[in-house]
């Protein structure tokens, strides 16, 4: 073969394989996020997991789940025993039944998903937002979270625990402190409005009440995804009086109070996230805003260094 003509051959090749693989990755989220193996189970990687119904609070049942016996969406009910009016799941008929998903597809705007009913071998349709389906979660969720934390201690990251009075459907809260041990005695499915997972602790003074948390990244928003695992912000895993940080600081953490010197985990402990976060880089350094309605906080590196009014 001409030496030059090889050189193209090799060329073309190498070009097509490129675009062969561009092409692949283009809009497909697998390429994006974790593998299958991994805690965060995107969408396109569904087939053969099972999710569960979950539980809603009762002034939501009568409007049932958004998924639906017929692929085609329908404004009208096909089968009025299972849908309601509008063609969603009726509550009574399909809570805590497990579906197992055999096929995701690109639907007009996002995916559609079609499940299998466990034990019935009837077929459900949804049509995914940004990657979420509501009213479900991943079963295996639950199991990784009851292994991972069941029986263990963790530290609240919250002034309070939540409660539920099923009977009357009613929630309260138990005063705790930020950096209270808390026991891990059981863990239950939530709801789509309170968290997938609710961890039930039990404080030192035997009081319970719930955390509601996530285990995975799984059937959220795909603009929340983060690097940093979904139940960071609810609850320490570690005792949090290793940090070694002073009885002043966590009496202000406690107090909801802020101080120059204190870092940003402190602050986020203190007052929660900002509301916006706006970075600049100056010769001394990088330097960030933290906004909270009329407070601006500025960082240097991870230090608090200047407090400011908007009024």
């Amino acid at each position: 073969m001409n030496p030059n003509k090889k050189i193209l051959l090799v060329a073309f090749l190498a070009l097509n394989s490129f675009l062969c693989n561009a092409q692949k990755s283009i809009g497909v989220v697998k390429d994006k996020t974790p593998a299958t193996n991994q805690l965060d189970i995107a969408i396109t990687d569904w087939v053969g997991h099972t999710f569960i119904f979950l539980e809603q609070p009762k002034m939501l049942q009568k409007h049932g789940y958004d998924l639906r016996l017929s692929k085609k969406p329908s404004y009208k009910s096909t089968d009025p025993e299972l849908e309601t009016s509008i063609g969603g799941l009726k509550y009574d008929n399909f809570a805590r039944k497990k579906i197992k998903a055999l096929s995701v597809e690109r639907g007009l705007f996002d995916y559609l998903v079609t499940f299998e009913e466990e034990g019935a071998g009837r077929k459900i349709y949804a049509d995914s937002h940004k990657e979420h389906i509501g009213g479900i979660a991943l079963v295996a969720d639950l199991e990784k979270a009851k292994e991972r934390w069941g029986g263990k201690t963790i530290w609240s990251k919250n002034k309070t625990i939540s409660t539920y009075d099923a009977e009357n459907d009613k929630h309260g809260d138990v005063a705790v402190r930020i950096g209270d041990p808390l026991k891990v005695v059981d863990v239950w499915w939530g709801s789509p409005l309170f968290g997938p997972l609710w961890l039930i602790v039990e404080t030192k003074d035997k009081e319970k009440g719930y955390i509601r948390t996530k285990f995975s990244w799984t059937n959220q928003y795909r603009d929340w995804w983060k690097a940093s695992r979904p139940w960071e912000n609810d609850f320490f895993e570690s005792d949090p009086k290793t940090l070694g940080w002073s009885d002043e600081i966590w009496q202000k953490i406690n107090d909801q109070r802020v101080a120059t010197g204190m870092t940003k985990q402190q602050v986020s402990l203190s007052w929660g996230e900002p509301k916006s976060v706006t970075s600049t880089l100056s010769d001394d350094g990088s330097r960030e805003q933290w906004a909270y309605s009329d407070q601006f906080l500025y960082f240097e590196g991870d230090v608090l260094k200047t407090i400011e009014s908007a009024k």
